[in-house]
């Protein structure tokens, strides 16, 4: 607006000197040219030189008179003109004020020339337009550049996931969790519950796959047992592998706790069972012992092998640490050398070799006597039948 002004005043300055300056027009002598009632003069020369020297000795002192704070008394040739950075200055309404002559025009390299509000103003070929590396730029994940009145996604903690405990359900996997289970627990603390939470899934998905515990234990003793290895029949060798597939029985049922009693009170029925049974009848048979004798051998050595490992595990179950274990020994010990041997003559005679053997030593012993045993019985039936 003080730009528009002060271009205005100049402008009639300039047309007043100009007019001025012109050479005065002589009024014509012809009276018939003359107004009624108006006499006939001529402006003197003198007079129109003085009042042109009076306007330009005026114009020239009022740029000087001007205060520099006064920025509506400022022209365009006065150096003071204003700059650039002066955004008061710039009247958006006035196209008259950024000519392509001005050298006050704002160039492209300004980024004050560049409004926000006006897209036409960021061209493809302006160096300031805003660059993708430029840090101010705001991208489409910066929450900045939401909308206005749209909260923008808050900022969420990447957390690491646990792995899932989930197993693939399958008859084998249920078999496996169940032998763990077992042993932790017991065979009292094996239920379908803990067996389906040590899965990561219900109790009820087990069902699809087992009846219930009671086939749960059997498939777990069935597992176990698949784990004895089995020799092909050798008739030089036949008491030897019997026994060996006894022993190895013995110790895998021993290393897991109550494992012994799912094979107690059970015929085996379970496909590795049976596997395992007819491999020892076999090498039975081909030992020369009786029918008889097999049949009633074989269900004894599997009870012998199953209570005895059940034994043995009964105090490591019970809770008691391993020194607590080793004095209850010595006690035992200690009680049975201390009976009076008048009152118990026999057993203060064996008493040395009822102390300090431990359980497989005592088990190869029972394993040894049954076999012997299971000879000499069958040796004694073939003998009546003659």
């Amino acid at each position: 607006m003080f730009g528009t002004l002060f271009v205005k005043r100049t402008e009639l300055y300039n047309a007043f000197v100009s007019a001025s300056s012109q050479p005065s027009r002589q009024p014509s002598d012809d009276p018939s040219r003359q107004p009624s009632g108006v006499p006939s003069q001529r402006p003197s020369d003198d007079a129109s030189l003085q009042a042109a020297d009076d306007l330009a000795q005026r114009a020239p002192a009022e740029p000087s008179e001007l205060s520099p704070d006064d920025p509506s008394e400022l022209s365009p040739d006065d150096p003071s003109q204003l700059s650039p950075d002066d955004p008061s200055q710039l009247s958006p309404d006035d196209p008259s004020e950024l000519s392509p002559d001005d050298p006050s025009e704002l160039s492209p390299d300004d980024p004050s020339q560049l409004s926000p509000d006006d897209p036409s103003e960021l061209s493809p070929d302006d160096p300031s337009e805003l660059s993708p590396d430029d840090p101010s730029e705001l991208s489409p994940d910066d929450p900045a550049a939401a909308e206005p009145g749209v909260i923008p996604s808050p900022p969420r903690l990447h957390r690491r996931r646990r792995p899932s405990r989930r197993t693939a359900l399958t008859l084998d996997a249920i078999v496996a969790a169940a032998i763990e289970t077992l042993d932790e627990a017991g065979v009292a603390g094996l239920t379908m519950r803990r067996v389906a939470d040590r899965l990561g899934t219900g109790a009820a998905s087990l069902y699809a796959h087992v009846s219930g515990r009671d086939e749960l234990l059997e498939l777990v003793f069935d597992e176990l047992v698949g784990q004895v290895p089995l020799p092909d029949p050798d008739p030089d060798r036949w008491r030897e592998q019997l026994r060996q597939v006894l022993l190895d029985l013995y110790r895998i049922l021993n290393a897991h706790a109550d494992a012994a009693l799912a094979g107690m009170g059970r015929v085996a029925t379970s496909p590795r069972a049976l596997d395992a049974t007819e491999r020892m009848v076999l090498l039975m048979s081909l030992g020369g012992l009786t029918e008889r004798v097999i049949a009633f051998g074989i269900d004894q050595l599997g009870l012998f092998v199953c209570a005895t490992a059940f034994e043995d595990g009964i105090l490591e179950r019970s809770g008691m640490s391993p020194a607590d274990e080793a004095r209850y020994w010595a006690d035992l010990h200690m009680f049975l050398n201390n009976l009076p041997p008048d009152r118990f003559p026999a057993m203060a005679r064996v008493r040395p070799h009822m102390v300090g053997h431990g359980d497989l030593e005592r088990f190869e012993f029972g394993l040894d006597a049954m076999l012997a045993g299971l000879e000499a019985l069958s040796d004694a039936e073939r003998s009546a039948a003659r």
